[in-house]
């Protein structure tokens, strides 16, 4: 049981960013990643990269539809 617990409560990071890509992929992308408090520094990492990717892309975004409001 402690080894179930354990187990599981490691994956969680996993399972928070795969949550998270999977917002991102289905269109959502102001999805971000949120970490446990305990997560490896790795994934934190990785986290923190996409989250960081995702506001570039939002501010992207953001830059086009002015530029297309000041054209049209």
């Amino acid at each position: 049981v402690i080894n179930v617990a354990l187990v599981w409560s490691a994956l969680l990071p996993l399972r928070a960013l795969h949550a998270s890509a999977s917002r991102v992929a289905a269109g959502d992308l102001d999805a971000r990643v949120r970490l446990p408090p305990l997560a490896d520094a790795e994934l934190v990492q990785v986290a923190d990269t996409l989250n960081r990717l995702l506001d570039e892309v939002t501010a992207d975004r953001a830059r086009m539809r002015a530029l297309a409001t000041d054209v049209i």
